[in-house]
């Protein structure tokens, strides 16, 4: 059970903080092709799009938490399109100057293959920003959500579903970047508590994190399958979702270009 005290916390963010702080990486010059992994949100490939005066962004997401058909977004930002994918399956060769892996590759089947898929996408000397869901604080959380799809209550949901949400080492992390044929800039775990000040945000990004789960369901049912996902967290953090929560994180942020 993770207890949250002590001198040494990690760093207290809220999660639209640390997505601004991806667009600062990214240093995005305004020009770029950019392919968005793994968000769930249409609004934070809004935000990039917005970035992108001369350039275009590419969604691709298994499943969104908002249309992305959205009358407001097709009239502000014409340079985005979203396609529902999983990253093994795209066929992008050389289209990409950047790249944005938002915890997609945790969700990747054959990892090896989603990996080679990145670079193939990228341009000659393209850059990558990948951000993953690291081994360690998440792992009682995975086997809880494991569990639950299991339940009766929502097993007839994942009929023949295998749950592919996997946790990596930074070592793995390497390996797979390396033999996809990334040069590796940097390469670093970073432990963070998230933060949400009510209950509202928290069940969103439960559902944003979780989407390719919760998509599977009936919108009739989906949200009380959030409340369960969110009671997952709260057991394990012990937070009562009354004021919000702070929940304990492991990521670990890869930054490379294709040689």
């Amino acid at each position: 059970m993770y207890q949250i005290e002590g001198d040494n916390l990690p760093q207290t963010i809220t999660p639209e903080v640390l997505f601004r702080k991806a667009i600062l990486r990214l240093a995005l010059k305004g020009h770029e092709r950019l392919l968005h992994c793994g968000s769930a949100d249409a609004l934070e490939t809004a935000a990039l799009a917005a970035c992108l005066s001369r350039g275009s962004v590419v969604g691709l997401s298994p499943g969104l938490t908002r249309d992305p058909g959205d009358l407001f977004l097709r009239n502000r930002y014409q340079n985005i399109t979203f396609i529902a994918s999983d990253i093994e399956k795209m066929h992008f060769s050389g289209e990409f100057d950047t790249i944005f892996s938002q915890y997609a590759l945790n969700w990747a089947v054959n990892p090896k293959k989603a990996y080679e898929a990145l670079y193939t996408a990228l341009s000659p000397e393209g850059r990558i920003l990948i951000w993953l869901d690291a081994d360690g604080l998440s792992e009682e959380v995975v086997r809880e959500i494991s569990a639950l799809l299991n339940d009766p209550a929502w097993s007839g949901y994942f009929r023949e579903y295998s749950f592919p949400y996997s946790l990596v080492t930074e070592d793995e992390a390497m390996e797979l970047c390396e033999d996809a044929g990334f040069y590796l800039l940097s390469l670093e775990r970073i432990e963070r508590l998230l933060t949400f000040p009510d209950e509202s945000s928290f069940a969103a990004w439960v559902e944003k994190t979780w989407h390719p789960l919760v998509s599977r369901l009936d919108r009739s049912v989906s949200d009380q399958f959030v409340s369960a996902l969110m009671g997952i967290y709260q057991t394990l953090y012990h937070q009562s979702g009354e004021s919000g929560a702070t929940i304990p994180v492991a990521g670990i942020e890869i930054e490379g270009r294709r040689n």
